[in-house]
């Protein structure tokens, strides 16, 4: 059985735990969804990148396609090390 699939007995001791808990919930799902569209944003960057490194010339200009290639590199490096280390 994974970590997810056990079940959890919750207890609330009143109303205001419920309420607090909820609010960390829809605070973490926001942080989710956040997080979720930044990503997404560096994705569609990093694509149109490629798109237009594919349409580069390797053997014609290898200094303009490797150019393009650090600027790749550099936009993943300045996102992963943004990143918190699970």
């Amino acid at each position: 059985m994974k970590d997810f699939e056990k079940k959890v007995d919750i207890k609330w001791k009143g109303p205001n735990q419920i309420e607090k808990y909820t609010k960390r919930v829809q605070k973490k799902a926001t942080d989710l969804i956040n997080e979720n569209r930044k990503l997404r944003k560096v994705h569609v960057n990093v694509t149109n990148e490629v798109i237009e490194l594919m349409n580069i010339d390797l053997l014609k200009s290898k200094n303009v396609w490797d150019d393009k290639m650090n600027q790749i590199r550099l936009m993943i490096d300045q996102e992963t090390k943004t990143r918190p280390v699970d």
